[in-house]
């Protein structure tokens, strides 16, 4: 895990409107994400992990939305390897897996295919 905070290590200056927020004086993000004043903030986060696929639906609830409610710009990497003794179907490789990341939007950086 890997925090950045800008060179001053202040977080940004909010664009939002200040206010007394349940009680509480912060910062409405518009977002939905409210800033505590005093609140310690970092601006850019990376990280590289390895994550059981059958958990993407939990990182995608637990990770990914609480970033995006919080405004943050989000980039994700992934780096996918599928191996079968049996071998993978070409079919299935162009019609469903390139189909549906054609219609995801995904770029496709680097690609390898290993043949038995």
């Amino acid at each position: 895990l890997r925090a950045l905070r800008s060179a001053e290590g202040e977080a940004a200056a909010p664009s939002a409107d200040q206010g007394t927020l349940g009680g509480a004086e912060g910062t409405e993000t518009g977002t939905g994400a409210v800033i505590t004043e005093g609140e310690e903030r970092v601006r850019s986060l990376e990280l590289t992990l390895k994550l059981p696929w059958n958990r993407i639906s939990d990182f995608l609830r637990g990770v990914l939305f609480p970033l995006q409610q919080e405004g943050a710009e989000i980039e994700l990497r992934v780096q996918l390897k599928a191996q079968s003794k049996s071998g993978i179907s070409k079919a299935t490789l162009e019609r469903t897996v390139r189909e549906t990341l054609g219609q995801l939007g995904a770029e496709i950086e680097e690609e390898r295919e290993h043949t038995a």
